[in-house]
């Protein structure tokens, strides 16, 4: 799945609406360094390892659930109506598009899995919004070296 999360982290980066919220520099695959660190927000993308599985004679069909996490401070104003414009801009950036992985492996769809979802964390030293943006992605991997995505 390292080739999908790098992925979407570079459609991130050329999509300005995305940008405009979160730079690319503080979106996440995987883990994330010390949170003292990182200016809020940020987003950490996350890819479930318990995924479906279909398969023809010639191809195999994955269904992988992916999650966007915005982090955001609740003592800032307005963080959670940006969190959540963030969630509703990344639905739109991903859901209903496609593209090629690598050679064999395509993303043939994502689908949209509704609203987001507002948890607030309570920490000692401060408050935060976690917002949590979640799609399906459907990927087709093939025995053929075909590049036919989105046509």
């Amino acid at each position: 799945m390292a080739s999908l999360l790098s992925s979407i982290r570079t459609i991130w980066a050329g999509k300005s609406e995305l940008t405009s919220l979160v730079s690319v520099a503080r979106v996440f695959t995987g883990r994330v360094p010390s949170t003292r660190q990182i200016a809020m927000p940020y987003v950490t993308v996350l890819a479930a390892g318990g995924y479906t599985t279909h398969r023809t004679d010639k191809t195999r069909y994955y269904q992988v659930p992916v999650t966007f996490h915005i982090w955001a401070d609740a003592e800032v104003a307005n963080a959670l109506e940006n969190a959540l414009t963030l969630a509703r801009a990344i639905g739109d950036a991903y859901v209903d598009t496609c593209w090629t992985l690598t050679a064999t492996d395509k993303v043939i769809d994502c689908l949209d899995e509704g609203e987001p979802l507002v948890n607030q964390v309570k920490l000692p030293t401060h408050h935060i919004w976690e917002v949590v943006q979640m799609v399906t992605v459907c990927l087709e991997r093939s025995r053929v070296d075909e590049n036919t995505c989105c046509q």
